[in-house]
């Protein structure tokens, strides 16, 4: 059984194509999107209609929790704006009420936890050191694997209680200094599972372009520096 994972698109359908095209190749047997789907990015409209043609299992982003009401800081509200007008009359407040996990039933036994932050919060970060400055990470978490988004940096670890935690990276926008979208491939064979990270190189070029032609895109240097460098700005 393969699972693809993928999380943090973030707007950007040039990355999120590129990854399609080798899921054709991969032939996963279920994708699951851990969320943040098309705030901050150029192509909102774009990304939700693959999306929608992908039917993947989608659980809620913190960036998807803005269109319930506005964006949490001033200094967003132009970036969520501007999703809404290029989204047209779709209703984007759904993003909201996407659930915050999902929990995936291994073959062999065992249970997979998919959350886009932490399994407590949404806006929590996954580190090898987490469990031991947050002793009350996984209370009451009974799967043996997690995998998550929201760091938009792809690797695993096993925490000291046991679970092996996989950060699937980001397709729209990596921070690991790698601007290549990237992808977990879960491979599992009984009660044995693997996890690759996959990453897939495309036209950034053509996107940068894209991004010079929007008229209005708020946050437009911001968000090429990004893509060109593959850290944060």
């Amino acid at each position: 059984m393969r699972i693809a994972i993928i999380s943090d698109i973030h707007g950007n359908y040039a990355a999120l194509e590129a990854v399609l095209r080798d899921l054709d190749r991969a032939k996963p047997d279920r994708v699951i999107n851990l969320g943040d789907q098309i705030f901050k990015g150029p192509q909102p409209a774009e990304c939700l209609d693959a999306l929608e043609q992908l039917g993947a299992t989608t659980i809620r982003g913190n960036t998807d929790e803005f269109f319930a009401k506005s964006a949490p800081k001033p200094q967003l509200q132009p970036l969520l704006d501007y999703a809404l007008r290029a989204c047209g009359d779709r209703d984007l407040s759904a993003l909201s009420r996407l659930p915050f996990s999902h929990t995936e039933p291994l073959p062999g036994g065992g249970e997979l936890l998919c959350v886009h932050g932490s399994p407590r919060n949404i806006e929590e970060y996954l580190f090898p050191w987490t469990e031991e400055q947050e002793p009350g990470v996984f209370v009451g978490v009974r799967a043996g694997f997690i995998t998550c988004g929201h760091q938009h940096v792809a690797y695993q670890f096993r925490t000291e209680s046991g679970k092996l935690i996989l950060s699937t990276g980001s397709v729209g926008i990596p921070y690991d200094g790698d601007p290549r979208p990237a992808y977990t491939l879960l491979e599992l064979d009984g009660d044995r599972l693997s996890a690759t990270s996959i990453r897939i190189d495309y036209d950034r070029r053509a996107l940068l372009a894209l991004i010079e032609s929007r008229d209005g895109f708020p946050g437009r240097d911001r968000y090429m520096q990004e893509v060109q460098t593959g850290r944060p700005a």
